[in-house]
């Protein structure tokens, strides 16, 4: 019964789309990767040789594997850490704490949590949310802009803040 069942059920599961975003699945590489740098300097990761790693890696690239849409560079590395924690940068990068490994009862727990960190990435969380803080401004000022009371220049006056603005508008 359930053969005949699952096929519908399949094609209807849930299609998740990632959020708007104004960066690029490139430039969230980059930001991915120059942010690993900087947190890799400050966190005691296993090598990449340590059999616990090799194992996180494996079973990371088969769940990526079967992520939907873009195709990041995933990255899986294990934080030498006894706290449960495991986090995710734009762009591919995935870090879970040795205490994740250590309270997982089995192989399905710890499959749950990468993918729960593969989604983050995939619906582009990180850069999205670097964005609400733009998008809170120009909120606050559209009153002010409308009224002319604030001078423009003044606003793009921020590094980055014109062309953010123009990407913005463009979408």
């Amino acid at each position: 019964m359930f053969s005949m069942v699952a096929p519908p059920l399949l094609q209807a599961r849930y299609k998740p789309k990632p959020a708007w975003n104004l960066f690029s699945k490139d430039q969230e590489v980059q930001i991915g990767k120059e942010t690993s740098a900087e947190v890799e300097k400050k966190l005691p990761l296993l090598k990449d040789s340590d059999p616990v790693t090799v194992y996180v890696q494996k079973l990371g690239a088969q769940l990526a594997e079967r992520a939907p849409g873009a195709k990041y560079p995933y990255s899986f590395k294990v934080v030498n850490q006894k706290e449960i924690n495991a986090f995710a940068l734009p762009g591919g990068p995935v870090r879970i704490n040795l205490g994740v490994l250590r309270a997982a009862a089995n192989e399905a727990e710890l499959a749950g949590v990468i993918a729960h960190e593969i989604s983050h990435i995939y619906m582009r969380h990180a850069t999205r949310n670097a964005l609400i803080p733009i998008i809170t401004l120009f909120d606050s000022l559209l009153p002010e802009l409308i009224a002319g009371s604030v001078i423009i220049e003044q606003l793009f006056s921020i590094p980055g803040m014109g062309q953010l603005f123009f990407e913005a508008i463009r979408q």
